[in-house]
């Protein structure tokens, strides 16, 4: 296989692994629970830097 389809598949299965990890800090916030700054801080710096610069860049 073509290494730039496999680094998009990898791109594309780390992207997915923070989708869930945002679904997961939804669930908690929607039940009334609380999320640590920080790992909010982390999953917006991830998709700041990682998907919309790495992979779409």
């Amino acid at each position: 296989m073509n290494q730039s389809v496999i680094l998009m598949e990898e791109d594309h299965a780390n992207i997915n692994r923070a989708l869930g990890v945002i679904r997961s800090i939804w669930l908690q916030l929607m039940q009334g629970g609380e999320v640590p700054d920080e790992d909010l801080r982390e999953i917006i710096e991830f998709v700041r830097e990682y998907a919309d610069k790495h992979h779409h860049g």
